[in-house]
C-alpha cells in the first residue's frame, strides 16, 4: 500500500468517530460514508491484504468499530456498515499469498479482541432476533437491509469458528479460545437463534444460504479436540495438492460473471469460494419471505445412553431446540440444494467443501439416531428420527456417487466422511433389522440392504471395495482412507450377517469373507492395526471380528507377523485376538517346513524371506 492510500486510510478512520469520557462512543457526522470508503478499500485489496493488516496494526477494531456497534446498535445502517466490515476482518488469507503467516497472526489477534469485547455478541443476536421477528410479521420495511444483517452476522460467526478451530490447533494452550468461543455463543443464545433460523429452512429469509448454515452446524456439533481431518483453511496439509487456489472474483455484486447464473446476488468485496474452506458468501436481494417458525421439541435429540456425557455444553444447547421434524427437514433441504448447485458451480473445490461440511453433519445426526436406538425401543425410536429423509437407497448411492469421483479426482481425504457415513448408516440399519418387529421397518431396511449389496450394478460395489483396499499405499496415501474402508467392510459383512444363505446378499457376504485369504488385504489390515489405535468400541469389534476369522494357515510376511505380536500390547481383546492368531501361525509354518519334502527350495521360512 502506497504512503499516499495509507494517509487516506488513515483520514477515514479518524473519522469514523471518537471515545466520550463516559466510556461511550460519539459518531462523526462522516461515520457511514468513511465506513463504506474502508469497505472499498478492503475491497481493492491484494492478496498480501495490506489494508487489513493496516487496519488490524492500529486497532481500528478495539478503538472504534466495536465501541460504535456497542453504542449505535439500534441505527440499523450504521450497524449494517459495522457487520459488514467485520466480514471482512475476518476472512481467511488466500493460499498463495506471501504473507500468509502474518495473516494468521492478524486474524488470532482479531478474535482475541472480538472475545475481549464479549458484550458485543449480544448486541449481534439482538439485531438477528429483531431482524427475525420482523421479517417473521411481514414487515418488510428495510427487508433487504434486514436481511443481509441476517446472512453477514451468520458469516461472521461462521469466521470466527474457523479461526478459532485453526487457532485451536496450534497447542493446547491455544485450544482454550475455541472453547471460550463456544461458552460466549451459548451464553448470548446464539444456538438458540441458529435453531430457529432452520425451523422451515425451505423458505426462511436466508434460504439460498443453505451451505453457510450447514458449516456453521457442522463446525459446532462435529466438534473433535483434534481436528486434523477437517478442511480448515489454515490446515492446509489435509487438502490433495489439486485443490484449486483461492481467487477473488469481484463485480458489481462480489460475484464472477460465470456464476451469476448459480446465485442470486451477493454484497461486494467478499470472496467468492473458490477454495479450501468455505462456502461463499451471498446475499439474497430483493424482498424477504414470510416465515414461520414450527414450535420447538426440547431435548429430542439429545442421546439417553452415556454417549451424552461426551457432548459438549454447545452441542446440548443447540440439539435441546431441536426436533427431529426440523433435523430432517433441514437435511434433505441441504441434500437437494447440494445436488441441484453441483450443476451449476464453476469450481468442483467449492462444491467439495460444501459436500463434505454436509456429510460430517449427517454422520453427527446418524451416530445420534443409532446412540438412541441402542438405549430404546425401536418403535419408540423411529418416531423420533432425525435421519429419516435420508435413510433411503437413493441417499447412499449418491454418497457412492461423491465417494468415487472425489477419488478420481485424488482428493482421499475428503472421501473419508463419505466412507465412513456410509459404514454408519450400515450399522444402524443392522440395530434396526434386530429391534424392530415392524414389517415397514424391515422393507426399508431390505431396500437399503440392496444398495450395499449391488451398488449402482450387479456385485460392483463388493469388488470395488475390494480394488481399493488391495490398491493402498502406505506412503502415498492417508492411513484413515484406509481405517474407514475397513470399517465399511465390517459394516456391511455385519449387515449382512444373518441372511438367507440362497440370497443374493449371502453370496456378498461369502465375497467379503475372501478379503480375509487375501494376503494384501490382510497385510494392510494388520498393518493399520498397529499403526492407528481404534477409535470406538465399533471400529474394536470389528478388528478382533477380522483377527478371529483368519484362517491360521493364511500366510503372512515376516513384517507381519511381528505387528501381530506388537498388537499384543495394544487393545485387550485385540491383543488376545493377535496371540492366538500368531501362534496358530508360527505352528502352522513350522509343520509346513518339517513336512516339507521338497528341501529348503519349498520352506515356507525361505518364502517369507524372499518375498
Amino acid at each position: 500500500m502506497s504512503k499516499y492510500s495509507e494517509a487516506h486510510l488513515l483520514s477515514l478512520v479518524s473519522t469514523i468517530g471518537v471515545r466520550t469520557t463516559r466510556g461511550g462512543y460519539r459518531k462523526d457526522p462522516e461515520c457511514d460514508a468513511s465506513l463504506q470508503d474502508i469497505t472499498r478499500f478492503l475491497q481493492k485489496d491484494s492478496s498480501e491484504r495490506g489494508v487489513f493488516l493496516q487496519l488490524i496494526a492500529w486497532n481500528v477494531l478495539g478503538k472504534d468499530l466495536l465501541p460504535l456497534l456497542g453504542t449505535h446498535c439500534g441505527e440499523l445502517s450504521t450497524s449494517f456498515l459495522v457487520v459488514k466490515l467485520l466480514v471482512f476482518l475476518t476472512l481467511p488469507p488466500e493460499k498463495e499469498s506471501t504473507n500468509f503467516i502474518a495473516q494468521n497472526q492478524a486474524l488470532n489477534s482479531t478474535l482475541r479482541v472480538l472475545l475481549d469485547h464479549a458484550c458485543i455478541f449480544p448486541k449481534l443476536m439482538l439485531l438477528v432476533s429483531e431482524a427475525l421477528g420482523k421479517l417473521e410479521t411481514g414487515n418488510l420495511e428495510n427487508g433487504e437491509t434486514l436481511t443481509k444483517i441476517l446472512q453477514l452476522t451468520f458469516t461472521l460467526v461462521r469466521n470466527l469458528l474457523l479461526i478459532a478451530r485453526s487457532h485451536s490447533l496450534v497447542g493446547s494452550k491455544s485450544s482454550n479460545v475455541r472453547h471460550e468461543l463456544f461458552r460466549l455463543l451459548l451464553k448470548c443464545q446464539f444456538m438458540e437463534v441458529l435453531s430457529a433460523v432452520i425451523q422451515d429452512a425451505c423458505v426462511s429469509p436466508i434460504n439460498n444460504d443453505l451451505p453457510l448454515l450447514v458449516e456453521i452446524f457442522a463446525l459446532i456439533l462435529c466438534f473433535h479436540e483434534n481436528d486434523s481431518n477437517t478442511s480448515t483453511h489454515l490446515n492446509m496439509g489435509t487438502h490433495s495438492a489439486k485443490s484449486a487456489q483461492w481467487s477473488r472474483k469481484l463485480s458489481k455484486f462480489g460475484i464472477s460473471k460465470a456464476v451469476k447464473g448459480a446465485v442470486r446476488g451477493g454484497f461486494s468485496g467478499v470472496y467468492v469460494k473458490h477454495s479450501e474452506y468455505a462456502e461463499s458468501e451471498r446475499l439474497l436481494r430483493g424482498n424477504p419471505i414470510e416465515t414461520h417458525y414450527m414450535s420447538r421439541a426440547c431435548g429430542i435429540l439429545i442421546p439417553s445412553t452415556s454417549s451424552t456425557s461426551e457432548l459438549q455444553p454447545w452441542q446440548v444447547g443447540l440439539l435441546t431446540n431441536l426436533s427431529a421434524p426440523v433435523v430432517n427437514q433441514f437435511l434433505f433441504s441441504a441434500w437437494d440444494d447440494l445436488k441441484r448447485s453441483k450443476q451449476m458451480m464453476i469450481s468442483s473445490v467449492e462444491h467439495t467443501i460444501r459436500c463434505t461440511n454436509y456429510v460430517q453433519l449427517c454422520l453427527f445426526f446418524v451416530d445420534i439416531f443409532h446412540s438412541k436406538l441402542a438405549s430404546g425401543t425401536a418403535e419408540e425410536v423411529v418416531l423420533k428420527n432425525p435421519v429419516a429423509s435420508i435413510l433411503c437407497a437413493d441417499f447412499l448411492i449418491w454418497i457412492q456417487k461423491e465417494w468415487f469421483e472425489f477419488e478420481q479426482n485424488k482428493s482421499l481425504q475428503e472421501c473419508i466422511p463419505l466412507i465412513e457415513l456410509l459404514a454408519s448408516i450400515a450399522t444402524t440399519l443392522k440395530s434396526l433389522q434386530v429391534k424392530s418387529a415392524d414389517s415397514t421397518v424391515q422393507l426399508a431396511c431390505k431396500a437399503m440392504r440392496s444398495a450395499y449389496v449391488h451398488g449402482e450394478s450387479k456385485h460392483e460395489f463388493v469388488r470395488l471395495l475390494r480394488t481399493r483396499i488391495k490398491q493402498f499405499k502406505w506412503l502415498s496415501m492417508p492411513a484413515p482412507y484406509l481405517r474407514a474402508l475397513f470399517l465399511l467392510h465390517g459394516a456391511i459383512y455385519e449387515l449382512l450377517a444373518d441372511d438367507n444363505p440362497n440370497s443374493v446378499s449371502h453370496d456378498v457376504r461369502e465375497q467379503l469373507r475372501e478379503f480375509l485369504v487375501d494376503r494384501i488385504i490382510v497385510e494392510n489390515h494388520v498393518g493399520l492395526m498397529y499403526r492407528c489405535e481404534s477409535r470406538n468400541e465399533r471400529e474394536t469389534k470389528y478388528r478382533v471380528e477380522f483377527l478371529k476369522q483368519l484362517a491360521s494357515s493364511t500366510v503372512f510376511r515376516l513384517s507381519t507377523l511381528l505387528s501381530l505380536r506388537r498388537l499384543e500390547k495394544g487393545h485387550r481383546d485385540i491383543s488376545t485376538a493377535s496371540k492366538e492368531l500368531c501362534l496358530k501361525a508360527v505352528k502352522q509354518l513350522c509343520r509346513d517346513g518339517v513336512r516339507n519334502p521338497e528341501g529348503w527350495k519349498g520352506s515356507v521360512f525361505i518364502n517369507l524371506l524372499a518375498w
